[in-house]
């Protein structure tokens, strides 16, 4: 709504200078287009009585006084408009901050913020260098943090997985990286038994296919 208002105050600043021209208002004062141009001088009256100063007083209607009033609230309509213009403009620097405002060059993937995909390939490759802990949780939750930096765009037709790998596949991401990703995750949420089990191997391979996945990422 901020932005709208100053668009509304050109528009109605435009809107009182279509009125008076409708009118036929006119900003030069009535006096000197009643002025007649002659040969002669102006004859001078010689009544000693009359004072100056007593003529016929212009009133608040006459189409001069109009002029002069929406001139003034032109001018201070315009001169509002810039200034709300220039505040919201510097309210919105203010608040999407410097680092903001480079990651929106870069762009985004299907509504996600790129940089929020960086952002979680590398914290899920820290989770899978920790040091402690099941290899096979630390798989699950580097995957759970791929999912969650994009969950809230999901279609309700795709699951989390399926989604995360088509965003991922659209970054034109490694895809032997990202189906070997995909493969340690199913495994290791899944999975039973031997074929179920991620070691210590499997959460390095994990860690090198996000490498290979956040080296392609646009």
């Amino acid at each position: 709504m901020g932005g709208k208002r100053p668009v509304l105050l050109f528009a109605a600043a435009a809107l009182l200078l279509v009125v008076v021209a409708a009118r036929g208002a006119s900003p030069v004062p009535s006096s000197i287009n009643d002025v007649s141009i002659g040969r002669g001088l102006p004859s001078i009256s010689s009544d000693r009585g009359s004072v100056p100063g007593n003529g016929p007083l212009s009133s608040p209607g006459d189409p001069e006084t109009l002029a002069k009033v929406v001139v003034a609230l032109v001018v201070i309509l315009f001169v509002l408009a810039i200034v709300m213009s220039v505040l919201s403009w510097w309210r919105t620097r203010r608040r999407l901050g410097v680092g903001h405002v480079v990651e929106a060059v870069e762009g985004t993937v299907d509504g996600v913020p790129r940089f929020r995909l960086k952002e979680a390939v590398r914290h899920a490759r820290d989770v899978l260098a920790r040091e402690g802990g099941a290899p096979r949780d630390a798989v699950i939750e580097a995957w759970v943090i791929l999912e969650n930096a994009a969950e809230h765009k999901r279609a309700p037709h795709e699951t989390a997985t399926e989604f995360t790998v088509a965003l991922l596949a659209e970054e034109k991401a490694d895809e032997a990286a990202l189906r070997e990703l995909r493969t340690l995750y199913q495994r290791a949420r899944f999975g039973t038994g031997t074929s179920g089990t991620v070691d210590d191997d499997g959460a390095t391979r994990a860690r090198a296919a996000l490498d290979r996945i956040l080296a392609t990422i646009r």
